[in-house]
């Protein structure tokens, strides 16, 4: 038994994706209670991740707290405490607002409010000369009015990590439908000048046979390409969640844009036209 107990990240990112994790963390914690002498001290260091988490139950325990967020207000406009302007500007670009208001704000509702604000949106009208392309498809197991959609989405990376969406599609499709969008898209953008390398991958659910059936038409089509299952978990670190926290950095920092939204020629496109580099032209998604 000891007299000081110190428990260090008690809760983690990992612990606060479901009730019923944060509750097995809070009993796990009281079950540590008894390791405790006559008259003992405890000490908490830790990150908040969850309005609810065992942090959460400890405060309305009554324990004293010592919470010290980066700024003097305790949100992102305020003025930061322990680091220069720069530094903390440079924080709040390089991370979301969940990730900066859990790990610098101690305070994961300042980050609950997860939105894509219309500031952020950037389009394309002329994409980069040299490209490597990426296909992702997201499928649907069905065409009835109710299901969801396929989405399949081609994007763009440039030697800067800047992201460019240039063409996709989301409709209702059958595996046959699939496999014809997919094999297209990816002929297209093989053909298209400054393209350096186009891959493929594909969202996987349990025992799904997609894949398999492609690997079948590639071999009686004599068309051989690599698919990359993505079998994403449903919680946790690359659950979806995590992926569009994921993605605000991009877009609140203007390196992800969008196809245009509509057909109007601009004068960069109309520009493009008279360099000959038509092929470089954006066209708005259908």
């Amino acid at each position: 038994h000891y007299d000081l107990r110190i428990y260090d990240d008690v809760v983690t990112r990992d612990s606060v994706n479901t009730p019923d994790q944060i509750a097995k963390t809070t009993e796990a914690l009281d079950l540590s209670q008894n390791l405790g002498g006559g008259q003992n001290r405890e000490w908490y260091i830790g990150t908040r991740y969850h309005y609810a988490d065992t942090y959460r139950e400890l405060i309305e325990r009554g324990i004293q707290t010592r919470i010290y967020p980066a700024t003097d207000s305790g949100t992102p406009d305020g003025s930061p405490v322990l680091l220069s302007e720069d530094e903390w500007t440079k924080k709040k670009s390089s991370m979301g607002q969940y990730v900066l208001a859990c790990q610098m704000l101690q305070n994961p509702i300042a980050g609950s409010e997860q939105v894509f604000k219309p500031e952020w949106i950037r389009r394309i009208e002329v994409r980069p000369r040299t490209l490597n392309i990426y296909i992702l498809c997201d499928p649907a197991h069905s065409k009835k009015a109710t299901s969801d959609r396929t989405a399949i989405a081609v994007v763009g990376i440039d030697h800067a990590f800047n992201k460019y969406l240039l063409d996709g599609m989301c409709h209702r499709m059958n595996l046959k439908e699939r496999w014809t969008t997919l094999k297209t898209l990816r002929q297209k953008w093989l053909r298209q000048s400054g393209v350096l390398v186009v891959k493929v991958g594909y969202e996987r659910y349990g025992k799904d046979a997609d894949i398999e059936h492609f690997e079948e038409m590639m071999q009686l089509e004599n068309d051989y390409f690599p698919i990359e299952e993505l079998a994403w978990p449903r919680e946790g670190p690359g659950s979806k969640r995590d992926r569009v926290q994921r993605l605000q950095p991009d877009f609140e920092n203007w390196r992800f844009f969008l196809a245009p939204s509509d057909d109007r020629v601009t004068s960069d496109q109309k520009s493009a036209l008279a360099r000959g580099d038509a092929t470089l032209i954006v066209r708005p998604i259908k």
